[in-house]
């Protein structure tokens, strides 16, 4: 028996950015030990104190070459260990637009639970290729993403297992960070930068995607989504599987 587990963290903000992203990485516990232990000495090697976060990395006071030699070493402890990486995002514009027209997001979800969403459904498919029968899995999430709450009603709902919260200092969810700020990048600048191209080695089977219009639409055709124009103003929306609890519009 085999305890796997998935650390996820979110990039991108609904209100006034560009994409929603959600990111992750999934090995054994005892892969994940070893790479905790590796992962925290060179923190404290390379002078980085407290967790690693990129946003705030990147805004530090080092040269260019300092800064990738950093990001190198720290690529190659995460491919040392770390095998399955995820990536899913949702295009914010068109998510808007679908939604002013469609109730995507009291029928489906908010836009990053709708990104977890579908990375839960491509770690499935990873689950199925790499576990065994009575092989253990869990689902870690950084605490502090603005749409918590949906995302767990969202994983309810298609019974995937439960999150469970950890701090941003957590040292698993800093790997999920990295790869989140990588790809959101990408998404807003459409470059792969050098340190993305480290983090998807040539081995990686299949690697996330993006909610685009289109999909968007598929979506809520193949969901039976409700139209807004179609709803009464007495008609409320809930989930089946907290049918106590309304779903409320909040992304405009």
């Amino acid at each position: 028996m085999t305890n796997f587990a998935l650390y996820i963290d979110d990039s991108g903000h609904p209100d006034n950015q560009s994409n929603v992203v959600a990111a992750g990485f999934v090995a054994s516990e005892d892969q994940w030990s070893e790479f905790e232990t590796e992962w925290t000495s060179a923190l404290i090697r390379f002078g980085i104190a407290g967790a690693f976060h990129m946003t705030e990395f990147m805004h530090e006071n080092r040269t260019a070459l300092k800064r990738d030699w950093i990001l190198g070493s720290l690529c190659r402890i995460i491919n040392k260990y770390l095998g399955g990486r995820f990536f899913h995002a949702v295009d914010m514009d068109a998510y808007k637009r679908i939604n002013d027209e469609w109730t995507l997001e009291e029928s489906v979800g908010a836009p990053i639970a709708l990104a977890a969403r579908s990375l839960t459904t491509e770690i499935n498919g990873w689950r199925r290729i790499h576990m065994l029968p009575g092989d253990n899995f869990k689902i870690f999430i950084e605490q502090g993403s603005k749409h918590y709450g949906d995302i767990e009603q969202v994983f309810k709902r298609d019974r995937q297992p439960p999150l469970i919260r950890v701090p941003k200092s957590n040292p698993r969810c800093q790997p999920a960070d990295m790869l989140g700020w990588e790809g959101f990048r990408y998404l807003r600048t459409g470059i792969t930068s050098k340190n993305m191209k480290r983090l998807l080695p040539k081995n990686v089977d299949t690697f996330g995607g993006i909610f685009l219009a289109k999909d968007l639409i598929e979506l809520c055709k193949h969901t039976a989504v409700p139209k807004r124009a179609d709803l009464k103003p007495i008609d409320s929306i809930s989930f089946h599987s907290e049918r106590k609890r309304k779903r409320q519009r909040t992304v405009f």
